[in-house]
């Protein structure tokens, strides 16, 4: 769905973040998960979180610029984690 919304989510390398992104590095679950931490490109949170939307996501959680969660139905929550891209490449979380 986020692909459709042509929004930047990287699955793999850095850009999971938190625990799914430790167990992905380790090749196991090291542990239970309350969300699965994803970045993406802060001027795409428009469409990052209209395509939630459409599934069903509502956001809870408001820690902006930093971090914000998205909760579904049944509970399933992504934290939302905006990164700034530079000339160079490399990318960073806003500052707060």
């Amino acid at each position: 769905m986020l692909r459709k919304a042509r929004a930047d989510i990287w699955i793999g390398d850095i850009r999971i973040g938190g625990g799914w992104g430790v167990d992905a590095l380790v090749d196991e679950q090291t542990r239970d998960h309350r969300d699965l931490d994803l970045m993406h490109r802060q001027e795409q949170e428009p469409a990052v979180l209209s395509a939630l939307a459409e599934a069903g996501f509502v956001e809870t959680l408001d820690r902006r610029p930093v971090r914000f969660v998205v909760t579904a139905p049944d509970a399933r929550e992504i934290g939302l984690h905006p990164l700034v891209l530079t000339e160079d490449g490399s990318a960073g979380q806003a500052p707060s």
